[in-house]
């Protein structure tokens, strides 16, 4: 007899959450260097 783990509705939430979250914190880190180019002191 074979058992299969599901994910449940909390943990598929959670999951697509963090995704959400990491995908925005890479995005966001992706855009800072064109909008402050001006307030960074070049040597």
């Amino acid at each position: 007899m074979t058992t299969t783990k599901k994910m449940g509705v909390v943990q598929l939430t959670l999951l697509t959450a963090v995704n959400m979250l990491g995908s925005g914190i890479v995005m966001l880190e992706a855009g800072m260097p064109s909008r402050h180019t001006h307030s960074v002191p070049r040597i």
